[in-house]
């Protein structure tokens, strides 16, 4: 969807929530489930007439902890990208910092509140958003202003 804005030009659109699957990664069954292949190329050629400036790349559980699949792809996509990932309880700090500079911005929990507890004190700096996954729900945490 292309959205008209007030003056008549065409408004950029940023693509809140959306995964990338590539199978030259490491994917793990979801209770069974094996998503089907989306690369972060997929993604473009789909994309191209939409107008997207930018978009939240989002880990799956299908994904575990891999953060190298993430990292290509915002490289692949470019400016405006960023990712929301999953980390164990034992990413270190150096970790953190690094991730941020390859455009994460955002964490995941499958393991609420145990990982949540965890890994707060170390993104707590960058201001990143927690979206933590617990008894089927979504919790989503406020982000400071």
């Amino acid at each position: 969807v292309i959205v008209p804005s007030k003056g008549g030009s065409v408004m950029r659109i940023f693509d809140a929530h959306f995964h990338i699957t590539d199978y030259d990664y490491d994917i793990k069954g979801n209770n069974g489930y094996m998503p089907p292949s989306f690369t972060a190329n997929d993604y473009q050629q789909q994309s191209t007439k939409l107008n997207i400036a930018g978009g939240a790349i989002v880990s799956g559980s299908f994904q575990g902890y891999d953060q190298q699949y993430l990292v290509d792809a915002l490289q692949t996509l470019g400016k405006g990208y960023c990712g929301v990932t999953q980390l164990p309880v034992t990413t270190t700090d150096e970790e953190i910092v690094n991730l941020h500079k390859q455009g994460v911005r955002a964490l995941r929990f499958n393991d609420f509140p145990a990982g949540f507890r965890t890994c707060m004190g170390p993104v707590a700096p960058f201001f990143w958003p927690i979206s933590p996954f617990w008894n089927e729900s979504i919790y989503p945490m406020p982000v400071p202003p």
